[in-house]
């Protein structure tokens, strides 16, 4: 592993936490939006928790998208 590549995977992993720390507010919420993120949408419907579950599925899915991005954006300048 080259240490070009070291140095953007560690900074890649620091800004995902950070955007999620950022988004979703406390490492208790990340939590909780990993769970629903696990869970499949018929269950959250059966306990009728899919607003939740809606709305922090898409703040995930907004932290990925930007991460995605950022992949992009490094490996047009980097490589």
């Amino acid at each position: 592993m080259s240490s070009k590549l070291a140095f953007l995977l560690l900074l890649n992993v620091s800004i995902f936490i950070l955007l999620l720390k950022l988004v979703l507010g406390s490492f208790k919420e990340i939590k909780k939006c990993l769970r629903y993120l696990i869970t499949p949408d018929i269950v959250s419907i059966i306990y009728k928790d899919f607003d939740n579950d809606f709305k922090y599925t898409h703040k995930f899915l907004f932290v990925v998208i930007i991460m995605a991005i950022l992949l992009f954006i490094e490996i047009y300048f980097f490589y």
